[in-house]
Parts: C-alpha cells; sequence; structure tokens
C-alpha cells in the first residue's frame, strides 16, 4: 500500500507523519514550532520529515508525494507560503525549497484548514450533494465550506475567522482580532490567569 508524507505546519506545532491510502496513521510525530525565522522554522520541517523516515524504516523512494499544509494565504499554484501571521513565512517558496532538499514525486501545498477539512469530509464519505462546514479553534481561528464537492474558496483570506475584529472587555475596550481573545492560546493564557 503507497504511503505519502503528511505536514502539519503551524504557529504552535509541527506535525509529520506517514499516511496510507486509506487515510490510515502510519507513523506521526509532532514538535513545537520554532517560529524565530524562516530558515529555522524550514530547517525543522526537514529535520522532522527526516526523522519520520527513519523512524519507520521508510526509504524516500517509496514515498510518491506529500502534502504540506499551512495557517493563512496559499498560492496553491507556485505553492508558496503567501502570508501568515503566526509563522514566520512570508512568500516563502514551500514547494520549490521541498524539492531542493527531498525527490519526490508530487509536493502539494493548501491552506491547513482546508486540508483538515478535505480529509474529515472524505473520511466522513459525504455526499457530494451536501454542504460541509469546518472550522478549527487552534494557533487562530478559521474555517471552511464543501459545497457539491468542491471547495468555496473566495479570495485572498477567505475563512480566516481569526482576523475578524471583536469588541474586547479590557479595561480600555480596544477592539482586538477574535484569535487574539479566542484562539487555543488565549484560552490557555485564560485558563492560567484563573
Amino acid at each position: 500500500m503507497k504511503k505519502a508524507i503528511a505536514l502539519d505546519i503551524g504557529g504552535t506545532k509541527i506535525a509529520a507523519a506517514l499516511v496510507t491510502e486509506a487515510g490510515e496513521w502510519y507513523h506521526r510525530i509532532e514538535v513545537k514550532s520554532d517560529v524565530t525565522n524562516c530558515e529555522t522554522l524550514f530547517e525543522q520541517v526537514v529535520q522532522l520529515m527526516n526523522q519520520v523516515l527513519s523512524d519507520s524504516a521508510t526509504s524516500l523512494n517509496e514515498i510518491p508525494g506529500i502534502g504540506v499544509g499551512v495557517p493563512g494565504k496559499v498560492d496553491r499554484i507556485n505553492g508558496i507560503a503567501v502570508f501568515q501571521n503566526n509563522i514566520p513565512w512570508k512568500d516563502f517558496p514551500v514547494v520549490s525549497r521541498l524539492k531542493e532538499r527531498f525527490d519526490v514525486e508530487k509536493i502539494v501545498i493548501d491552506n491547513d484548514v482546508y486540508m483538515a477539512a478535505y480529509a474529515e469530509w472524505k473520511m466522513a464519505q459525504m455526499s457530494q450533494e451536501e454542504t460541509f462546514v469546518y472550522m478549527t479553534i487552534s494557533t487562530g481561528v478559521s474555517c471552511t465550506t464543501i459545497h457539491n464537492g468542491e471547495f468555496l474558496r473566495g479570495a485572498g483570506f477567505a475563512g480566516e475567522l481569526g482576523l475578524i475584529p471583536v469588541l474586547s472587555k479590557s479595561k480600555d475596550s480596544k477592539n482586538q482580532r477574535l484569535e487574539q481573545v479566542g484562539s487555543g492560546p488565549a484560552i490557555q493564557r485564560l485558563a492560567e490567569k484563573n
């Protein structure tokens, strides 16, 4: 059975796994993201991929493809992480950089929430006629919709709910982005405070 490498790159963690054609995890590793700069984060991704291959005794020539999910705005056609507010990749050529390091037939990139939604939709074997809405609360807050078997992509930052301004209950009552008050790290800070 063929296996591919799945990468989930975010502001809190990076996860890498071997995944079978049936969508089963074969081997998975997760580390805390080092968002010091773009190169540090990229090298961390490379090391994690090498570790997954090594730990699972899998050769790179057994891997026909790599799927990469990153937050924010992504240029899927050219393989570029255009803008991510939680990681330091602005106009970062993810696909070409990975191809320099790994001789793999196919590498695809998309927004991480779109990739997660698609996996959930496929595993649930949703009907093409149904509308599927997926929302995630993690380092950020985001959402996507699959309608009639296709993503409703919009343009630019469609689905990035975390960027919506909300009224804060702070002393100065300034508006803040939703992710500043309702994301995973924001919820953790609130729990630690109480």
